[in-house]
């Protein structure tokens, strides 16, 4: 974190060695991300569900907790661990889009859960979401997170308008690919002439938003960009 002409700029990457001015802020990562997740799933009609989950990946980043962690590492120091991700998870937990009613509850419940689960895998990788009696997903989204309003107060506001333009169009994409595994999971069978269950697609619908967004994240902290 710096303070320059009485803008505070975040920082989502350190490189060791290299000044402040090199390092990589939040705003250009998560700019660079957005671009190559919303891409990569462009031709699967999951753009802004590309865009929502990179909008989202790296919020946790505008804490105070992430900023003492890059500080460290840039003095070589051990790094701690710091949960960046629920931050983005968090932010769609209660947000009005998913209170449209012209959608069914379990549609939007899926829609939501779905974006949370990639955004909370891309540090660490995909959770379970149930195992015995309680969900380790919810328990993380439903954590406390003492610093979480000042953490979205800092979030730039051209990410925030995206994030408010773009998901309702992030939960048409989703729910129209959860129909179409709905209406022909029927109709697939395996060698052995096993029907798959609808839950293996939701299964991979999931991981292929995911494997976007780690693609996008690893890109763009390499330096590389979409065309």
């Amino acid at each position: 974190m710096d303070v320059d002409d009485e803008k505070i700029i975040y920082y989502a990457r350190s490189i060791k060695g290299k000044p402040r001015e090199e390092w990589q802020t939040v705003e250009s990562h998560i700019e660079g991300v957005s671009k190559l997740a919303e891409g990569f799933l462009a031709p699967y009609n999951l753009s802004k569900a590309g865009l929502i989950s990179a909008l989202l990946h790296d919020i946790g980043k505008y804490g105070d907790d992430f900023i003492h962690r890059l500080e460290a590492a840039a003095r070589g120091e051990d790094e701690f661990k710091c949960d960046h991700a629920v931050y983005g998870a968090k932010y769609l937990q209660n947000h009005s889009a998913f209170f449209d009613t012209k959608y069914d509850f379990k549609d939007l419940l899926f829609a939501k859960q779905l974006l949370q689960a990639a955004i909370l895998g891309h540090h660490g990788g995909l959770m379970d979401m149930l195992a015995s009696d309680k969900s380790p997903f919810l328990d993380r989204i439903e954590k406390d997170l003492p610093d979480y309003r000042v953490v979205v107060s800092r979030i730039d506001k051209k990410i925030k308008d995206e994030i408010d333009n773009n998901l309702p169009f992030a939960i048409k994409e989703i729910i129209a690919a959860r129909k179409k595994i709905d209406e022909n999971t029927n109709q697939i069978e395996d060698k052995n002439g096993r029907i798959f269950k609808k839950h293996f697609f939701y299964g991979l619908l999931v991981k292929f938003i995911y494997g976007a967004l780690i693609d996008a994240d690893r890109k763009d902290a390499r330096g590389d960009k979409y065309e």
